[in-house]
């Protein structure tokens, strides 16, 4: 199995574990507040998902032609995700509190995001690691 492929994957299991766990959180919910938090993120998803598509673009595209020194890169892409982390989770929670979600709720949306964040960074760690063995 290819390193880039065995990359893939691993990015694939965190992200489908983050799925499950944000189903779980969300049959928690009464059915009111299920409609609420489809409306309240339907245009911030969006948003979040181009941004980390961006960033990884971004990531192959200098892993592809080497325009900046990989470490120096790796570190841009790390603050990068996890400034997008910090924002994310902050509006996430702020607009949960405004709208009444509860407190348990809010707690496993913010856990959730971090495996979420977890999985892109392993999964760019890996590739860094990839490209530095080849």
């Amino acid at each position: 199995m290819s390193p880039f492929l065995i990359a893939v994957l691993l990015f694939m299991l965190v992200y489908f574990i983050g799925k499950i766990l944000n189903e779980r959180a969300t049959k928690l919910l009464e059915p009111d507040k299920k409609l609420a938090l489809i409306d309240a993120f339907s245009g911030m998803r969006i948003y979040t998902i181009s941004t980390v598509v961006a960033i990884m673009v971004l990531y192959f595209i200098n892993i592809e032609f080497n325009l900046i020194a990989p470490e120096t890169a790796h570190t841009i892409y790390i603050i990068c995700l996890a400034a997008l982390l910090i924002v994310t989770n902050y509006l996430v929670y702020k607009k949960l509190k405004e709208q009444n979600f509860p407190a348990s709720y809010i707690k496993f949306h913010i856990i959730i995001n971090a495996v979420r964040f977890v999985g892109i960074m392993a999964f760019l760690l890996y590739l860094d690691a990839i490209q530095h063995n080849s």
